[in-house]
């Protein structure tokens, strides 16, 4: 167990618990509540809003169970407890498949309306409005898309870590690498013991520089 997997985990925690207690926050400073009721009406077909239709009843029920509250909450606290208790018994793979397995979950139960929603609009921006008004648009894009976050970094977190090794270079290599260097520094050292050439002021053409020139010539 190392500090790295600890902090993301609480990481990601905070990152199922942010969008909530963001909205609770808002109600509370808003004085309303935080209720918010749409109704639209629209004609068309949009086979992204209508795939939404078909599952989302699934869903609903879905999210309805405790362990999918509080943006998932729950079953990062759970994914947590499995891995430190694999961890403890020394057989962290079954831990890191419990946490990838709720990742997974949170995926499936989150990102069909976004990912959807994303397709009607890419394909015809009509389709939005049959997914309802601007408000609730962006709510069902945040709501989905936020799960990223917790998802990546409970991924993240029962990650093993990975241990680097030193580069090792052969001796050929290591003697490709040295020969120029060690030429290059030689012909530096060897240009700048080189005495240049000092030039007076005849050849400088600059007069009155310590050179008398006879008047007449």
């Amino acid at each position: 167990m190392s500090r790295r997997s600890l902090a993301l985990w609480a990481a990601a925690l905070a990152a199922a618990l942010a969008p909530d207690l963001y909205f609770w926050v808002s109600a509370l400073l808003g004085g309303d509540g935080g209720e918010r009721v749409f109704a639209w009406m629209s004609s068309g077909w949009c086979a992204g809003y209508e795939i939404n239709r078909e599952v989302r009843g699934v869903l609903g029920l879905a999210r309805g169970f405790p362990l999918f509250w509080f943006g998932f909450a729950p079953l990062v606290g759970l994914a947590f407890t499995g891995w430190l208790l694999s961890i403890r018994a020394g057989r962290p793979r079954l831990g890191r498949l419990a946490a990838l397995a709720s990742a997974g979950i949170m995926v499936v139960v989150s990102l069909p309306a976004p990912v959807l929603l994303t397709v009607d609009a890419a394909l015809d921006r009509d389709c939005l409005g049959v997914w309802g008004p601007p408000g609730l648009v962006n709510s069902i894009l945040l709501d989905g898309f936020s799960t990223l976050v917790p998802v990546v970094l409970t991924a993240l977190a029962a990650r093993p870590p990975v241990r680097t090794r030193p580069v090792r270079r052969s001796r050929p290599a290591r003697v490709a690498v040295t020969v120029p260097v060690v030429a290059a520094l030689l012909f530096a050292a060897a240009g700048d013991g080189r005495p240049d050439r000092v030039s007076d002021s005849g050849d400088l053409d600059c007069a009155g520089f310590g050179d008398v020139r006879p008047y007449g010539r």
